[in-house]
């Protein structure tokens, strides 16, 4: 490049920027040709430089116009974006109606599927095992594949979001599954023992024993399955939903809002983060909590235990 490569700022107004550039180019091409005709005194290289003049004058124009032309494109893409606010908005509603559908129904299936692996009955236990290994050893996706699919030879339309609920809710309802039942097995088997010699069924004895005791075990990984299934309503983008990456995806492409792909999909991003980043830490302190609160009984039960083990040797 004759000229070398040049910082232009955009915040210069045409007329000067063309101007500094111009005195700059045509400053560096006469120091050359000075250089040069000192050593060979050619009438050649004076005319090769004369014909270098018209490129000496527009090359600054070209160049600082395109840097003005990138910087008016930055700024209709990110005017796009806001413009479109609207259209997020309703991609995130049609994701919430989405996820909130489908953790109702995630919630149902995973108490069942708690309920029959400790139930002690061998066949209800299969079951449920045999649903939870199954579930989660094959991609959603492909669930919500087959699901969409299968129903539509079959001649039934349930549309997007009803698919993509029943899809998410079965999905997530195995992993919930297994939240239900590590939480009730973490009660002792002791308070099992004493709610059957009180004469209680096992409905009353999850209902009024084990589940209240069960229940902020549970809640923490809960929380975190929660975060799992929103960011996992993505996935109805494949089959064309209404969520939001499929609304993003559109605006980006459509022929009035098309080109605004960075701005964009950051804007996504940041409605993913600021609806599952507050979730995530509130599964982590209450977690954290609750060891710090199971660490407290833990020292006073031994300390009890200790106290009487004192008595009883006096």
């Amino acid at each position: 490049d004759l000229f070398g490569t040049q910082i232009i700022d955009p915040k210069l107004p045409l007329p000067i920027g063309i101007s500094f550039y111009t005195f700059q180019s045509m400053s560096y091409s006469i120091d050359m040709y000075m250089r040069n005709i000192k050593v060979q005194k050619s009438l050649i290289n004076y005319i090769s430089y004369v014909s270098l003049f018209p490129q000496i004058v527009a090359g600054p124009i070209v160049r600082y116009q395109d840097v003005a032309n990138e910087i008016d494109h930055r700024t209709i893409t990110t005017s796009k974006v806001s413009q479109g606010i609207g259209i997020f908005l309703l991609g995130l509603g049609n994701t919430l109606q989405t996820a909130v559908c489908a953790l109702a129904l995630a919630f149902a299936i995973g108490a069942l599927l708690g309920l029959m692996a400790t139930s002690g009955n061998k066949i209800l236990k299969f079951v449920a095992r045999v649903y939870v290994e199954f579930i989660q050893n094959t991609p959603l996706l492909l669930q919500l594949c087959f699901l969409y699919y299968a129903l539509a030879f079959a001649g039934v339309s349930l549309g997007v979001i009803r698919t993509g609920i029943i899809a998410l809710g079965v999905y997530t309802g195995a992993y919930m599954g297994e939240v239900v039942r590590a939480a009730i097995e973490s009660v002792p088997k002791g308070q099992f023992e004493a709610a059957q010699a009180q004469g209680f069924n096992y409905l009353q004895r999850m209902g009024y024993i084990i589940l209240p005791q069960s229940i902020p075990v549970m809640l923490p990984p809960m929380v975190n399955q929660v975060v799992n299934l929103f960011k996992n309503t993505s996935c109805l983008y494949i089959v064309g939903g209404a969520d939001l990456i499929s609304v993003t995806y559109s605006f980006v492409t459509g022929a009035s809002t098309g080109g605004a792909y960075a701005p964009a999909y950051i804007v996504c991003g940041l409605i993913f983060f600021v609806v599952c980043f507050p979730l995530s830490t509130l599964a982590a302190r209450w977690e954290a909590s609750l060891k710090e609160r199971k660490g407290r009984v833990n020292t006073s039960l031994k300390t009890a235990a200790k106290k009487v083990e004192l008595k009883e040797a006096a």
